[in-house]
C-alpha cells in the first residue's frame, strides 16, 4: 500500500476544500432572496414573525429573517364559471312581500 507525502495530502485536502466551496456557492445562487410566509406553524423549528400585521411562521431559529425578508404570496384568483348579467339584461320585478301579484 502506498503512502502519500504531505504535497499529494495538501492537493487532496484543497480539492475537498473546493469542492465545499463549490457547493455553498451553488446553494447561495439558487437560494431565495424572499421567504414565504405560512399562516401555520409547520413543526417545531418554525418561529413566528410579524409581516404586514399578521403573524408568519417561517423555518428556522428566531432572528434568522428580517421581516423585509418575508411575504405574503398573492392570493389566488377566484375562477368565474358563469358569465355576469350585464344591469340592462337582469329582470327587475318587484314582489309584494305580502303575496299581492299586479294582475290582481
Amino acid at each position: 500500500m502506498r503512502r502519500f507525502d504531505k504535497v499529494e495530502w495538501l492537493g487532496l485536502v484543497c480539492l475537498i476544500a473546493s469542492f465545499i466551496f463549490l457547493c455553498l456557492m451553488i446553494q447561495i445562487a439558487f437560494s431565495e432572496d424572499k421567504i414565504r410566509c405560512s399562516e401555520t406553524q409547520v413543526d417545531w423549528s418554525w418561529h413566528s414573525y410579524r409581516v404586514e400585521g399578521r403573524r408568519c411562521w417561517a423555518k428556522g431559529y428566531p432572528g434568522k429573517y428580517r421581516p423585509s425578508q418575508l411575504y405574503w404570496p398573492t392570493p389566488e384568483p377566484i375562477p368565474i364559471t358563469t358569465p355576469m348579467k350585464l344591469p340592462w339584461e337582469m329582470n327587475y320585478r318587484w314582489v309584494d312581500p305580502n303575496g299581492w301579484s299586479h294582475g290582481e
